[in-house]
């Protein structure tokens, strides 16, 4: 496996598998050439229960509590266009929770307030980010924080005025750059960025200057999760929230199947999940 050892080995082992053992299936079934490939010969490529059930394991996701987060991203400083585009991507990170992926190439259209819902959201493209089995995700913005909120709409509003489009990134590249005279100045770029490591860089400096330990942006659904489990209707909650996340579940299907606005109804319960 190269430079991947232990537990995420035994993840890759699985899935290539599968993988090998799918594109093989499609030969037999498609390409006569290759009629000669069993059946028999596939089921070398099966793994045992064992394995697969390793490969699936997951253990405990440590997370903030949702007090510390809040409070880490209330003390980050925004006073440069760099602190407050970095403030904008924890607080869109807490309220929306999106993949890394989805949050590097968010465009400015993709923060879209829904008057009839009175709620902001992230609105995530497939033909403009990469998002999970390629749908579009109306992620709902989360409790109703104010401030937080503010720092997403702010941002957005600030690189408007800066000559941005609706079509620009909404968390471009700022790079360093020199005035005729040799003196450091920061330049906002049209370009996103690329680097993940870099978008954990900005979340792991922020807890850390907060007195805190790093957890990946991810941990925030945990977060999240765990304080709704306390609350009053939580199952509801929760099915909302997977909705939010973009996952499958049958919240959509039966409140359309009824004739009901699904997008209405999660936009309600989600706005009143209460982070605070």
């Amino acid at each position: 496996m190269g430079k991947y050892q232990g537990d995420y080995a035994e993840v890759l082992y699985f899935h290539y598998t599968s993988f090998v053992r799918q594109f093989f299936e499609w030969l037999i079934t498609n390409e006569k050439d290759y009629t000669k490939i069993t059946q028999k010969s596939l089921d070398y490529f099966h793994v045992t229960r064992n394995d697969k059930n390793k490969a699936r394991a997951t253990g405990y996701q440590e997370s903030h509590d949702l007090a510390d987060i809040l409070a880490t991203i209330r003390k980050m400083p925004n006073g440069s266009e760099i602190e407050m585009r970095n403030q904008a991507i924890l607080s869109l990170f807490l309220l929306t929770t999106p993949r890394m992926a989805s949050l590097q190439q968010a465009r400015i259209k993709s923060i879209r307030y829904f008057k009839d819902y009175d709620v902001w959201a992230f609105v995530q493209d497939p033909r403009l980010q990469n998002t999970k089995y390629a749908k579009t995700i109306t992620a709902f913005f989360i409790g109703q924080s104010k401030d937080i909120i503010q720092n997403v709409i702010n941002w957005r509003e600030y690189l408007i005025s800066k000559g941005f489009n609706d079509k620009n990134y909404l968390f471009p590249k700022i790079t360093p750059s020199f005035t005729p005279t040799g003196e450091k100045i920061m330049t906002l770029t049209k370009d996103y960025i690329k680097s993940d490591s870099q978008i954990r860089d900005i979340v792991k400096a922020s807890f850390i200057n907060n007195g805190l330990p790093y957890y990946k942006p991810h941990s925030f659904r945990h977060s999240i999760a765990r304080k709704i489990a306390n609350m009053e209707n939580s199952t509801q909650l929760l099915i909302a929230l997977a909705e939010n996340f973009g996952h499958k579940n049958g919240m959509a299907e039966i409140i359309r199947t009824y004739g009901g606005n699904y997008l209405q109804k999660q936009a309600e319960i989600v706005k009143n999940i209460r982070l605070e």
